[in-house]
């Protein structure tokens, strides 16, 4: 016995989907988002340089990053692609200086 489509949206009942991963694109920073440093090859997800929020999977969309910077960072909007990304710089550095003041203060 085979199973029918449903007519209406050709969706096979009981047979699920697998989940549509997007994958990051350097474009995306000129919307002030990289990619989330601890995002895995499963989780791979957008993070606003500016608030460092992490949003979700579904979110790297240009127009949901847009719609997040228009949002929270309307003041940012009309920065250059060269202002993000001394931006991502600097969370480079402040990140890297960081793991090193802490290796170097954790052991008394």
């Amino acid at each position: 016995m085979s199973q029918k489509n449903d007519d209406k949206t050709g969706i096979v009942p009981g047979k699920k989907r697998k989940p549509f991963i997007r994958h990051y694109n350097h474009e995306y920073i000129k919307y002030g988002f990289i990619l989330w440093p601890n995002s895995t090859e499963e989780d791979i997800r957008p993070m606003c340089i500016i608030c460092h929020e992490v949003l979700v999977n579904d979110a790297m969309k240009p127009a949901k990053m847009l719609r997040h910077l228009k949002a929270k960072h309307s003041e940012l909007e009309k920065k250059p692609r060269e202002y993000f990304e001394r931006r991502k710089q600097e969370l480079g550095l402040q990140t890297k200086t960081f793991k090193q003041n802490l290796f170097t203060t954790s052991h008394y």
